[in-house]
This record gives structure tokens, sequence and C-alpha cells, in this order.
């Protein structure tokens, strides 16, 4: 948390946008809020409801925390949103799901990826996607 501090004293931001429900992600939410720069999470409103998962406190605390909330487009979210307190319809933008839009936009370009060495010298390539 210090050195993502020194960073925003450093560069000033205006808005820092947050991801997902990692802890970096609370991190850098409460460093924004507390040094006054406004903050917008991406993947809001996402829940569990299994709070013995360090990412759901994660996504309660960063929800709580940040100016704008940036959903997946669910009803479900928004109403995850207004029922923990952590927003106000104003707050919330409906965006689509980061994750897959940007799978479905570089799926045509898939061919101009070079494979690698994979599992017992097969030819593979390796995408991580976290939905």
């Amino acid at each position: 948390m210090a050195r993502v501090e020194g960073w925003f004293e450093e560069h000033e931001p205006d808005l820092v946008l947050v991801y997902g429900d990692v802890n970096s992600t609370a991190a850098a939410a409460l460093v924004a809020v507390k040094m006054g720069i406004r903050c917008g999470h991406v993947e809001a409103g996402l829940r569990s409801g299994d709070r013995t998962m360090p990412e759901e406190i994660n996504r309660l605390v960063t929800d709580r925390l940040a100016d704008l909330l940036f959903q997946r487009r669910q009803l479900t979210a928004d109403e995850n949103l207004i029922r923990t307190g952590a927003s106000t319809p104003a707050q919330v933008f409906r965006v689509g799901n980061v994750m897959i839009d940007t799978l479905v936009r570089l799926l045509p370009h898939r061919t101009k990826i070079r494979p690698c060495a994979g599992w017992r010298g097969q030819p593979a390539a390796t995408t991580v996607l976290f939905s």
C-alpha cells in the first residue's frame, strides 16, 4: 500500500480504476480514497454471499469505497450494490463483462498468437481468464 501511495503522490491521478476482487484491488481503492482520489471499481456488484471467502470481503469493501461502480449489466449486481448500501443508482454503470468482451474481441486474432511448447511437447497457447 505504501508503494501505491507513493505512485499516486508522484503521478497525481484524477481517478483510480480497480478491477476484480483480489487484495490489491481493495488496497488500491483504500489508498485512493484516503488520499482524496476518486475511485472506480470494474466488476462491481458481484457477490457469492460467502463471507468466509477473502474475495467476498474485498468485493464488499471495494464497492463501499468506490465512487463509481462499473458492473456487468446484471440486475442482480445492481440489487447487490443497493442492498449492501454500496451505491446510489447514479454511481452504477453497466459496462459488460470486461474479460469476456476482451476474449470475444481478440478471438479473431488468435492465429497471430505464437504457440508455445506445451505439455509433452505438444503445441499450446495459454490463456488465463477469471470471471
